[in-house]
């Protein structure tokens, strides 16, 4: 009976076995000492002597580079309050906002101005003294001199009193030596009470005293 080849030693003519043939196995791929022989590319400087039969193993390609475009940042505003090519609106400050005024918030409106302080006159009206509708004496009118006139005779000399009784204000005029006196009894008479009544005292310029009272 015939051997299967490779199966088990041979017998020659002269009786002497032989040994088995070697089948070579596939295996993993060995690179050649020369690669150009072999028909593969040809590595600079030589292959190392490490990779002389190591296997050879591929690396897939590495995907290129990405160029990536970032757009345009947009214009801003410049520290002058506009854009490029603007300069300065007139009347308006940085940003557009008016000088002076928090970011946020409207302008407040400005406090009306204070009223000037009267100017002193020798001449005074005192006001709110009576009520003519509620007064039955004829000649009430002599009992408010009296007693207003000495009241301002501590503050100077009384130069002049009338006493108008049809005045629905309960009108009474005074004029005094000075400027000074007068306004030592305007200060001490003004939104003083009088017969349950409050007092108002204002300055009168003097022309107006003398047109309306000649020769006073």
């Amino acid at each position: 009976m015939s051997k299967l080849l490779g199966s088990g030693p041979s017998v020659t003519a002269s009786g002497v076995a032989a040994p088995a043939a070697q089948v070579a196995l596939p295996g993993p791929m060995a690179i050649p000492p020369n690669p150009a022989a072999a028909g593969l590319p040809s590595i600079p400087g030589g292959i190392p002597p490490t990779m002389i039969g190591a296997t050879a193993t591929l690396q897939p390609p590495q995907p290129a580079a990405q160029i990536v475009t970032q757009p345009p940042p947009p214009p801003s505003a410049n520290a002058l309050g506009g854009f490029p090519g603007m300069g300065i609106i007139p009347g308006m400050g940085l940003g557009g906002m008016q000088p002076g005024v928090p970011q946020g918030q409207p302008p407040q409106q400005q406090p009306p101005p204070v009223p000037a302080a009267p100017i002193p006159e020798p001449c005074i009206m005192l006001k709110n003294l009576f009520d003519p509708t509620q007064e039955q004496e004829p000649d009430f009118d002599e009992d408010v001199k009296e007693d207003v006139c000495e009241e301002c005779n501590r503050f100077g000399r009384v130069m002049h009193v009338f006493v108008d009784k049809v005045n629905p204000q309960g009108v009474m005029y005074l004029k005094f030596d000075s400027a000074e006196s007068a306004s030592r009894a305007q200060a001490a008479l003004n939104q003083r009470w009088f017969n349950h009544r409050m007092i108002a005292a204002e300055f009168l310029p003097l022309q107006q005293y003398n047109t309306m009272f000649p020769g006073a």
